[in-house]
């Protein structure tokens, strides 16, 4: 299961860059679309859980998780928002791709996981995927280093420091669908006070109802994506989620084929190849069933754990053991 969860989270992730590409043309501020969708996947994910909102809010413990989630998570968003209007598609595809590594180092520097052989070769497998299918693609040939594309390399960073608190300070007793909302209106209220100063509907042009209209798509897309996300970084880390990066290029061609008639060649199945062989690697390793970053046990049968995250679970633990 957490293979197929894998692999659609990395679709998301391939799909979601062609609508900023969008978004960011038509004058659609970044702290509208930031409170717009807050609000929007809060409420979703609240009506698919739920979830008791007057309950959540009487948890200390969850809103302040929310509250870490939520201002960790608007800035890299935000920037790479900003970074698809400046930077080619290819290059931008390729700095993400480096995500793993930050969110490896990260794990391997606060001592939550240890080097591993066959994780380093995973890590190599789908960074060689991601750039293989990249480079051989016709537009990127216009992509050249900038000051734009250094700054870039920021994103990984934020999210890997993201990913680590969202896995490593999960509330015990706290389900997927509560942490998502919490994040999710916790990210609306901090970009609330950007809009209202910076971008005020009221003081401004408004974009075309089609793109409010694109970024309701995107809200419930997201509502997917954060249950996902959730799930796996609860179940098997931040290192093993963010891999999930590596699917988002070949998914990115395949959505092209899909819906644009484009042609197939060597590099996509080459690239479809390396994907394979970094899933099987990541999964690789026998052993016992990781630990949860809920505190909870993952086999039948046992109570849960009432120390919640950061409970002596050690990276290495929560990462993918079988």
């Amino acid at each position: 299961m957490h293979v197929a969860y894998f692999v659609l989270l990395g679709a998301f992730w391939g799909l979601s860059p062609s609508f900023y590409k969008v978004l960011g043309p038509d004058g659609m501020p970044i702290s509208h679309i930031i409170v717009l969708a807050g609000l929007g996947v809060g409420a979703g994910l609240a009506v698919c859980g739920r979830v008791s909102l007057r309950r959540s809010l009487a948890d200390r413990r969850l809103l302040l998780y929310g509250l870490g989630c939520g201002g960790l998570l608007n800035a890299p968003f935000a920037l790479q928002i900003m970074f698809a209007a400046h930077i080619p598609a290819a290059v931008l595809a390729i700095v993400f791709s480096t995500a793993p590594f930050c969110n490896y180092v990260l794990a391997l520097a606060t001592g939550r996981d240890r080097l591993q052989p066959h994780r380093v070769l995973a890590l190599l497998a789908g960074l060689a995927s991601s750039v293989v299918l990249v480079v051989t693609r016709d537009h990127a040939e216009g992509g050249g280093f900038s000051l734009w594309t250094l700054a870039a390399f920021s994103c990984p960073v934020l999210f890997a420091v993201y990913n680590w608190f969202t896995a490593h300070r999960w509330p015990p007793h706290v389900s997927v669908y509560q942490a998502g909302m919490a994040e999710s209106f916790a990210s609306a209220l901090f970009a609330l006070p950007v809009l209202l100063i910076a971008a005020p509907p009221w003081a401004m042009a408004l974009p075309s109802l089609s793109s409010y209209g694109l970024v309701g798509f995107l809200a419930v897309m997201w509502v997917a994506e954060r249950i996902v996300y959730y799930t796996l970084i609860r179940d098997r880390g931040p290192v093993y989620t963010a891999q999930s990066i590596y699917v988002a290029a070949p998914a990115g061609v395949l959505y092209g084929m899909a819906f644009f008639q484009e042609r197939p060649d060597i590099w996509l199945w080459i690239s479809l190849v390396l994907v394979i062989s970094a899933l099987w690697l990541n999964n690789a390793r026998p052993g016992a069933k990781p630990a949860r970053a809920d505190g909870a046990s993952p086999g039948p049968g046992r109570p849960a754990s009432a120390g919640g995250a950061g409970a002596g679970v050690t990276e290495a633990e929560v990462s993918p053991s079988a």
